[in-house]
């Protein structure tokens, strides 16, 4: 959805956002829901001896490609998000919160957060 959205945005024909605005809405909290589990399912994989862990080594690799992906979504969604603010198609009403201008914010979020 984010990479439809960005392609939409730097397209040609005008913006339609009513294509985008239910995916959009439903996102956060899926990709909440996802990080979540993604913790859980990393504190379970690394409560298990080490010797059990060398049996599977891709599942450290797919965790971390999951959180990849995940920080991914979350900086391409706020690159459209400045894209729609750029084309004033956000009411200063939905204005982010400074946080999210700040242009590291995600990473440093990324690097607090990050799964090891």
């Amino acid at each position: 959805m984010t990479e439809r959205e960005n392609q939409a945005l730097h397209a040609s024909q005008p913006y339609q956002p009513e294509e985008f605005n239910e995916s959009r809405k439903s996102l956060l909290p899926r990709l909440n829901q996802s990080y979540k589990r993604l913790k859980e399912v990393r504190g379970s994989w690394q409560r298990l001896s080490s010797a059990q862990r060398q049996r599977f080594p891709e599942v450290t690799l797919l965790l971390r490609q999951t959180q990849d992906i995940i920080m991914k979504i979350v900086l391409l969604d706020r690159e459209n998000e400045q894209a729609m603010l750029r084309l004033g198609l956000v009411p200063p009403t939905q204005l982010p919160s400074a946080n999210r201008q700040r242009p590291n914010f995600v990473a440093e979020m990324y690097q607090r957060t990050n799964l090891r």
